[in-house]
């Protein structure tokens, strides 16, 4: 009996060990997505980061994923507000982009949109423009870009509404319809 206790508590710390580990993630990726795979192409500077509501995937439990508002200088393709939320992964391994690091830098964003949300990744070739390792690269990708797509275009005001023209049209309506019926009363007055 005492010659099987030694092996079985081995056996038994090994087990324990084995179950507990967590694989490794890492993100790989093959290049960035073909134009006509995202739905959006835009350039943009993060304004602020938005902590995700906590992460419950098995090895990142209590870990917040951030995502990152962005306010867009200008749309390669399609067209969109001027401030887009982005929904990105965990960073790194998560295949994120966005951090605490991210604050105030430009990136070139490949976007997909999927239920009203903006979503990306590295690996669909979001790419940091300002950042001293990726911004060379990434500068480089966004002149090819301009070079097949053009420039682009402003992204969508949130004050597009006609304010003017709205004004005058709810201040002359009323006084064309006084004026009209007070013709029409003086008309049917007899004239002396």
């Amino acid at each position: 009996m005492k010659r099987l206790l030694l092996p079985l508590s081995i056996l038994a710390v090994v087990g324990m060990l084995w179950g507990s580990a967590t694989p490794a993630q890492a993100c790989s990726c093959f290049g960035p997505a073909a134009i006509d795979e995202v739905d959006l192409l835009a350039v943009g500077v993060v304004v602020s980061i938005a902590d995700d509501d906590e992460i419950r995937e098995a090895g990142f439990e209590g870990v917040d994923d951030t995502d990152a508002v962005l306010s867009v200088e200008r749309y390669l393709k399609g067209r969109g507000p001027n401030r887009i939320l982005v929904n990105d992964p965990l960073p790194g391994g998560g295949c994120g982009i966005f951090d605490e690091n991210s604050l105030g830098q430009r990136y070139l964003l490949y976007l997909l949109l999927e239920d009203s949300e903006y979503r990306t990744n590295i690996c669909l070739g979001t790419i940091g423009l300002d950042d001293q390792y990726d911004g060379p690269f990434g500068q480089e990708r966004l002149s090819d870009l301009e070079s097949t797509l053009g420039v682009g275009v402003s992204p969508v005001s949130d004050t597009t509404f006609p304010y003017l023209p709205a004004v005058f049209a709810a201040t002359l309506g009323p006084l064309a319809f006084l004026a009209g019926a007070a013709f029409v009363w003086r008309r049917g007055e007899p004239h002396n």
